[in-house]
Protein backbone atom coordinates (compact mmCIF):
# COMPACT_ATOMS: atom_id res chain seq x y z
CA UNK A 1 0.00 0.00 0.00
CA UNK A 2 3.00 2.12 0.80
CA UNK A 3 4.78 1.72 -2.46
CA UNK A 4 1.29 2.42 -4.47
CA UNK A 5 1.16 5.71 -2.66
CA UNK A 6 4.98 6.74 -3.52
CA UNK A 7 4.26 5.92 -6.87
CA UNK A 8 0.98 7.61 -7.20
CA UNK A 9 2.74 10.96 -5.73
CA UNK A 10 5.84 10.43 -8.64
CA UNK A 11 3.34 10.55 -11.02
CA UNK A 12 1.73 13.24 -9.45
CA UNK A 13 4.87 15.33 -8.89
CA UNK A 14 5.83 14.23 -12.94
CA UNK A 15 2.52 15.64 -14.01
CA UNK A 16 2.49 18.81 -12.62
CA UNK A 17 6.63 19.56 -13.42
CA UNK A 18 5.46 18.35 -16.97
CA UNK A 19 2.21 21.18 -16.87
CA UNK A 20 4.25 23.99 -15.51
CA UNK A 21 7.62 23.15 -17.94
CA UNK A 22 4.77 23.37 -20.79
CA UNK A 23 3.29 25.89 -19.33
CA UNK A 24 6.75 28.02 -19.13
CA UNK A 25 7.37 27.11 -23.05
CA UNK A 26 4.05 28.56 -24.21
CA UNK A 27 4.74 31.87 -22.45
CA UNK A 28 8.09 32.00 -23.46
CA UNK A 29 6.89 31.42 -27.34
CA UNK A 30 4.48 33.83 -26.80
CA UNK A 31 6.64 36.59 -25.60
CA UNK A 32 9.08 36.18 -28.44
CA UNK A 33 9.73 38.84 -31.09
CA UNK A 34 10.55 38.80 -34.63
CA UNK A 35 12.97 41.44 -35.41
CA UNK A 36 12.36 43.54 -38.58
CA UNK A 37 14.61 45.57 -40.73
CA UNK A 38 13.47 48.24 -43.57
CA UNK A 39 15.84 49.82 -46.12
CA UNK A 40 13.96 52.49 -46.75
CA UNK A 41 14.56 54.82 -49.54
CA UNK A 42 13.89 58.49 -49.90
CA UNK A 43 13.49 59.91 -46.38
CA UNK A 44 14.42 63.47 -45.92
CA UNK A 45 13.38 65.10 -42.79
CA UNK A 46 11.80 64.62 -39.95
CA UNK A 47 8.45 64.83 -41.18
CA UNK A 48 9.36 61.78 -43.39
CA UNK A 49 10.34 59.72 -40.78
CA UNK A 50 7.37 60.55 -38.06
CA UNK A 51 4.91 59.83 -41.00
CA UNK A 52 6.38 56.57 -41.57
CA UNK A 53 6.76 55.95 -37.87
CA UNK A 54 2.87 56.27 -37.46
CA UNK A 55 2.20 54.00 -41.07
CA UNK A 56 4.19 51.31 -39.04
CA UNK A 57 2.63 51.45 -35.95
CA UNK A 58 -1.32 50.97 -37.60
CA UNK A 59 0.29 46.98 -37.85
CA UNK A 60 -0.74 46.51 -33.51
CA UNK A 61 2.37 45.30 -31.96
CA UNK A 62 5.13 47.47 -33.14
CA UNK A 63 8.09 48.01 -30.88
CA UNK A 64 11.45 49.50 -30.42
CA UNK A 65 10.96 51.30 -33.59
CA UNK A 66 14.17 52.85 -34.79
CA UNK A 67 15.19 54.86 -37.97
CA UNK A 68 18.40 56.28 -39.35
CA UNK A 69 17.96 59.50 -40.86
CA UNK A 70 20.97 58.97 -43.01
CA UNK A 71 21.09 55.64 -44.15
CA UNK A 72 17.07 55.12 -44.10
CA UNK A 73 17.51 51.91 -41.90
CA UNK A 74 14.40 51.03 -40.28
CA UNK A 75 14.04 48.64 -37.33
CA UNK A 76 11.49 47.53 -35.08
CA UNK A 77 10.40 44.06 -33.65
CA UNK A 78 6.79 42.28 -33.50
CA UNK A 79 5.17 39.52 -31.91
CA UNK A 80 5.91 36.24 -33.07
CA UNK A 81 2.66 34.79 -32.32
CA UNK A 82 1.22 37.68 -34.92
CA UNK A 83 3.47 36.23 -37.77
CA UNK A 84 3.84 39.23 -40.10
CA UNK A 85 5.11 38.77 -43.23
CA UNK A 86 7.69 40.24 -45.80
CA UNK A 87 4.08 41.52 -47.95
CA UNK A 88 2.71 43.02 -44.64
CA UNK A 89 6.08 45.24 -43.98
CA UNK A 90 6.26 46.38 -47.44
CA UNK A 91 2.44 47.32 -47.61
CA UNK A 92 2.80 49.56 -45.54
CA UNK A 93 5.90 51.45 -46.23
CA UNK A 94 4.57 51.30 -49.84
CA UNK A 95 1.09 53.24 -48.18
CA UNK A 96 3.71 55.66 -46.24
CA UNK A 97 4.60 56.89 -50.09
CA UNK A 98 8.48 54.87 -49.57
CA UNK A 99 9.98 52.47 -51.58
CA UNK A 100 11.14 49.49 -50.04
CA UNK A 101 14.45 48.70 -51.11
CA UNK A 102 15.14 45.69 -48.94
CA UNK A 103 13.68 43.69 -46.12
CA UNK A 104 14.31 41.25 -43.80
CA UNK A 105 12.69 39.68 -40.82
CA UNK A 106 14.82 37.96 -38.67
CA UNK A 107 12.37 34.87 -36.87
CA UNK A 108 12.84 34.30 -32.93
CA UNK A 109 13.74 30.79 -34.18
CA UNK A 110 16.70 31.94 -35.99
CA UNK A 111 15.44 31.77 -39.30
CA UNK A 112 16.14 34.89 -41.39
CA UNK A 113 13.23 35.98 -44.60
CA UNK A 114 14.47 38.72 -47.22
CA UNK A 115 13.47 41.08 -49.87
CA UNK A 116 14.97 43.37 -51.80
CA UNK A 117 13.90 45.72 -54.73
CA UNK A 118 14.14 44.89 -58.34
CA UNK A 119 15.45 46.80 -60.91
CA UNK A 120 15.72 45.60 -63.99
CA UNK A 121 18.80 45.11 -65.86
CA UNK A 122 20.24 47.04 -68.19
CA UNK A 123 21.50 44.75 -71.64
CA UNK A 124 21.78 47.76 -73.91
CA UNK A 125 23.79 51.08 -74.56
CA UNK A 126 22.19 54.37 -74.52
CA UNK A 127 22.12 56.65 -77.15
CA UNK A 128 20.68 60.06 -76.32
CA UNK A 129 20.43 62.16 -73.29
CA UNK A 130 18.19 64.90 -72.02
CA UNK A 131 17.66 67.17 -69.39
CA UNK A 132 14.55 68.71 -68.51
CA UNK A 133 12.53 70.55 -65.58
CA UNK A 134 10.62 68.04 -63.10
CA UNK A 135 9.02 69.89 -60.00
CA UNK A 136 9.32 68.19 -56.56
CA UNK A 137 11.12 69.09 -53.14
CA UNK A 138 12.98 66.31 -51.07
CA UNK A 139 15.04 63.53 -50.89
CA UNK A 140 11.63 61.16 -51.28
CA UNK A 141 10.98 63.26 -54.45
CA UNK A 142 14.05 62.31 -55.72
CA UNK A 143 13.52 58.47 -55.02
CA UNK A 144 10.39 58.58 -56.83
CA UNK A 145 10.96 60.61 -59.75
CA UNK A 146 14.34 58.28 -60.41
CA UNK A 147 12.42 54.96 -59.98
CA UNK A 148 9.62 56.34 -62.02
CA UNK A 149 11.89 57.18 -65.56
CA UNK A 150 14.34 53.98 -64.09
CA UNK A 151 11.52 51.67 -64.66
CA UNK A 152 11.19 52.54 -68.49
CA UNK A 153 13.13 49.28 -70.50
CA UNK A 154 15.37 51.70 -72.53
CA UNK A 155 16.42 54.25 -69.98
CA UNK A 156 20.33 53.26 -68.61
CA UNK A 157 20.15 55.92 -66.49
CA UNK A 158 17.98 58.95 -64.72
CA UNK A 159 19.61 61.71 -62.04
CA UNK A 160 16.77 64.23 -60.40
CA UNK A 161 19.29 67.29 -59.13
CA UNK A 162 16.80 68.50 -55.96
CA UNK A 163 18.01 72.05 -56.24
CA UNK A 164 18.20 72.80 -59.61
CA UNK A 165 15.19 70.95 -60.49
CA UNK A 166 16.41 69.22 -63.51
CA UNK A 167 16.84 65.75 -64.54
CA UNK A 168 19.03 64.15 -67.12
CA UNK A 169 18.19 60.79 -68.69
CA UNK A 170 20.15 58.73 -70.76
CA UNK A 171 18.30 55.98 -72.60
CA UNK A 172 18.14 54.71 -76.27
CA UNK A 173 15.56 56.01 -78.56
CA UNK A 174 14.72 52.71 -80.27
CA UNK A 175 12.84 51.41 -77.34
CA UNK A 176 11.44 54.09 -76.01
CA UNK A 177 11.04 58.04 -76.35
CA UNK A 178 10.70 61.35 -74.37
CA UNK A 179 7.04 61.61 -74.27
CA UNK A 180 7.16 58.26 -72.55
CA UNK A 181 10.11 59.56 -70.07
CA UNK A 182 7.63 62.84 -69.37
CA UNK A 183 4.27 60.88 -69.09
CA UNK A 184 5.85 58.02 -66.73
CA UNK A 185 6.85 60.95 -64.05
CA UNK A 186 3.61 62.99 -64.21
CA UNK A 187 1.85 59.47 -63.88
CA UNK A 188 4.20 59.20 -60.12
CA UNK A 189 2.61 63.19 -59.26
CA UNK A 190 5.58 65.42 -60.92
CA UNK A 191 4.89 67.95 -63.20
CA UNK A 192 7.46 68.09 -65.99
CA UNK A 193 8.08 71.02 -68.06
CA UNK A 194 5.88 69.45 -70.94
CA UNK A 195 3.45 67.81 -68.94
CA UNK A 196 1.54 68.14 -65.91
CA UNK A 197 0.21 65.43 -63.05
CA UNK A 198 -3.15 64.64 -62.17
CA UNK A 199 -4.17 66.51 -59.27
CA UNK A 200 -5.33 63.24 -57.63
CA UNK A 201 -1.98 61.82 -57.73
CA UNK A 202 -0.26 64.86 -56.59
CA UNK A 203 -2.73 65.34 -53.76
CA UNK A 204 -1.89 61.65 -52.95
CA UNK A 205 2.08 62.40 -52.41
CA UNK A 206 3.22 62.52 -48.80
CA UNK A 207 2.96 66.71 -47.05
CA UNK A 208 6.20 67.19 -47.73
CA UNK A 209 6.46 66.03 -51.32
CA UNK A 210 3.66 68.16 -52.28
CA UNK A 211 5.57 70.86 -54.20
CA UNK A 212 4.24 74.43 -55.70
CA UNK A 213 2.69 73.42 -59.19
CA UNK A 214 3.96 74.89 -62.11
CA UNK A 215 1.75 76.86 -64.41
CA UNK A 216 -0.09 74.91 -66.83
CA UNK A 217 -0.32 77.64 -69.10
CA UNK A 218 3.43 78.02 -68.94
CA UNK A 219 3.73 74.33 -70.04
CA UNK A 220 5.43 74.10 -73.56
CA UNK A 221 4.13 71.98 -75.82
CA UNK A 222 5.48 68.49 -76.30
CA UNK A 223 6.56 67.72 -79.80
CA UNK A 224 7.68 63.92 -80.52
CA UNK A 225 10.90 64.56 -81.50
CA UNK A 226 11.86 60.71 -81.23
CA UNK A 227 11.65 57.17 -83.25
CA UNK A 228 9.23 55.15 -80.62
CA UNK A 229 6.51 56.87 -79.18
CA UNK A 230 4.10 53.64 -77.94
CA UNK A 231 2.26 55.67 -75.13
CA UNK A 232 -0.80 58.11 -76.47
Amino acid sequence: MKTIKIITTIILVSLVTTSLFAQKKKTEKKGSKDEITVQVDGLGCPFCAYGLEKKMKELDGVKAFKIEMESGLTTFTYPTERKISIEDVRHQVTKAGYTPMSLSIKRADGSIEESKYETHEVDYTANQTIEFEVAGNCNMCKGRIERAAMGLYGVANANWNKRKKIIKVEYLDTEVSEKQIHQVISGAGYDTDKMIAFEDVYNSLPGCCQYKRMNADLITPFEEKNSVDNVD
